[in-house]
């Protein structure tokens, strides 16, 4: 790999010089304009020239479809879960916080499940449970809420 990119860059210096040293030679009007349009053209193959060994005949365009799509629904699965994390600690925090104005501090363990939707779903805090006294003002805000 190194090999070839040496090769391709001694190439492209190569080129460059010959073509500084031949605008020099030719004399200005027409045949320097005519000079100049063949180097660039010749300095275009040579840039272009890795590109012509690529190995497109191996390449397939299903299978590198394919690829993406499992990319692409592993990085939702990863976003619906950070998601998830997400709703569930914060809803733990708000019903947390409730329960401290109410006095009546507890543990809180809340499970999301996820909705399925156009986007693949979206997670929702789905049961809340609590540890310590019954309180009756916190389970009227949590189904409210």
């Amino acid at each position: 790999m190194l090999h070839a990119l040496r090769e391709w860059l001694t190439a492209v210096v190569s080129v460059t010089l010959l073509l500084s040293l031949l605008r020099v030679l030719t004399p200005p009007g027409a045949v320097q304009g005519a000079a100049s349009f063949a180097g660039g053209l010749a300095l275009a193959a040579v840039l272009l020239r890795p590109l012509a060994n690529l190995p497109l005949s191996d390449w397939n365009p299903s299978e590198y479809q394919t690829a993406v799509r499992e990319e692409q629904a592993e990085a939702a699965r990863a976003w619906t879960e950070a998601l998830a994390a997400e709703v569930s600690a914060r809803t733990e925090q708000a019903v947390l916080r409730k329960a401290a104005e109410l006095g009546t501090p507890r543990e809180v363990r809340v499970g999301v499940q996820t909705e399925a939707g156009e986007s693949g779903g979206v997670p929702l805090p789905w049961t809340v449970t609590l540890s310590g006294e019954r309180d009756a003002g916190l389970e009227l805000w949590i189904a409210d809420a």
